[in-house]
């Protein structure tokens, strides 16, 4: 057998009627988080209503929330949370970039709205809680056991975490507001909003994706261009890799949908406004959500309809569920759309995906853009880089897309060119050259 990797307890932090101990495991890079309730819960209902609650955030699961390994009742009644992260994590420096504070803030938004339509909250999170994984991207801490108890603890509301979001982020700003810094000076505002109960996690989120799209060019930069070869020897259509706007490209393009083709962007509750689908929606449609729907409807007319979910399952968005993979092709001022379901949504509006999911929409939208596409260009997003909460990189997504055409290439290429576009906020963590 092989040698097990020991545990070591580094610290141990007391707060009102909670202890939580941080634990490594040597020989394996990720911290175990160990949170303890200080006063039992002997009553059924106390009882039960943690249970619910945990078993609540358990189901919340997010890429950038530490995972719930276990919970439930010590021999003498204290009940018990176990996290996992599974890489190395730090604290992050008291003084961080706007930009970076911004995509900090948009990924923990993003992680709070899952958590609110699961019907759950995280509690009294500050700044301590907010850790830079080994990837370079933040992971939340679950700051409380999540309940009310007989100890006078309560959970926040949705609306009270937006705050508490808001002030973490704050701080993390230098304490002096740069004289040219326009960025931060919108941030600081954004966040002011927040911080009077304005917005609603979603919402939070949105702006500030938006705020990080626009910025991102300014940061980056002039257009880079990559081409990727898919064999060694001519090329069987070409691959190319740029940064830019999908919409602003030639030629046919390629958006992801759930496999609701919910398109509803209103109040940021089942579509992001700042997603590709409700980008689409403004740039492509005119702002009519209606016209995008009765495209959608007629492209799906002689598509098998999975499932049928009733209103009771799911409160908002649409109820027809299509297998993944289905693509609708939509037709609009001389281009083809290419709308793909390559997540799935959730009864509680939140949409997810994996790297299945994702291959097998990958297969069956080359077969679609074969009979369509010969010779022409397809610009298509980095699938899956936006809010579908797969939890892969940049690179790994590219890799991913660019071995799935390839493998079809070898045979008859879907299009005379895939143009991948990412915005040049999706090239952080992407090395271009190592693609090639």
């Amino acid at each position: 057998m092989g040698k097990q990797a020991q545990l070591t307890l580094d610290s141990v932090k007391i707060s009102v009627g909670a202890a939580t101990f941080f634990i490594s495991q040597q020989g394996a890079e990720r911290l175990i988080t160990l949170l303890v309730e200080a006063t039992p819960l002997v009553e059924d209902a106390e009882r039960a209503n943690f249970l619910r609650m945990a078993g609540r955030t358990q189901e919340a699961v997010h890429p950038r929330v530490a995972g719930v390994l276990a919970f439930g009742f010590t021999s003498t009644g204290l009940p018990y949370l176990v996290q996992m992260v599974d890489q190395r994590v730090e604290n992050y420096p008291l003084s961080l970039p706007a930009h970076d504070v911004i995509d900090i803030g948009a990924k923990l938004a993003d992680a709070l709205s899952v958590a609110h339509n699961w019907g759950t909250t995280f509690g009294e999170i500050d700044v301590s809680h907010v850790l830079r994984g080994a990837d370079g991207q933040p992971i939340l801490i679950l700051p409380h056991l999540p309940m009310s108890s007989g100890n006078g603890q309560v959970a926040l509301r949705p609306h009270e975490e937006v705050f508490r979001l808001g002030e973490i982020l704050m701080t993390m700003l230098p304490a002096d507001l740069d004289d040219d810094s326009s960025l931060e000076e919108k941030l600081r505002g954004l966040l002011s909003s927040a911080m009077r109960g304005d917005l609603i996690a979603a919402a939070l989120r949105d702006r500030l994706k938006i705020l990080q799209m626009e910025s991102a060019p300014a940061r980056v930069g002039v257009q880079a261009l990559t081409q990727v070869p898919l064999n060694d020897g001519p090329l069987h259509g070409t691959v190319s890799i740029v940064t830019g706007d999908l919409f602003d490209q030639h030629g046919d393009i390629v958006v992801g949908f759930s496999d609701t083709f919910d398109t509803a962007t209103a109040g940021s509750r089942i579509i992001s406004s700042a997603s590709l689908q409700g980008q689409l929606v403004d740039r492509i449609f005119g702002g009519d959500v209606n016209e995008l729907d009765r495209a959608l409807d007629s492209a799906l007319a002689e598509v098998p309809v999975e499932s049928v979910e009733i209103r009771d399952a799911k409160p908002l968005g649409k109820l027809r569920r299509y297998p993944i993979g289905t693509v609708a092709v939509l037709e609009r001022e001389g281009r083809r759309i290419f709308a793909v379901a390559f997540s799935r949504m959730g009864n509680n509006l939140t949409a997810g995906s994996n790297a299945g999911f994702l291959r097998c929409s990958l297969n069956k939208l080359w077969d679609v853009m074969r009979p369509h596409c010969a010779g022409r260009t397809v610009a298509m997003p980095v699938i899956g880089a936006g809010l579908s909460r797969m939890g892969l990189s940049r690179q790994k997504l590219l890799e991913l897309i660019i071995y799935s055409y390839r493998e079809r290439a070898q045979v008859n290429p879907a299009c005379g060119e895939l143009r991948i576009v990412a915005h040049p906020s999706d090239l952080a963590d992407a090395d271009l050259l190592g693609i090639e």
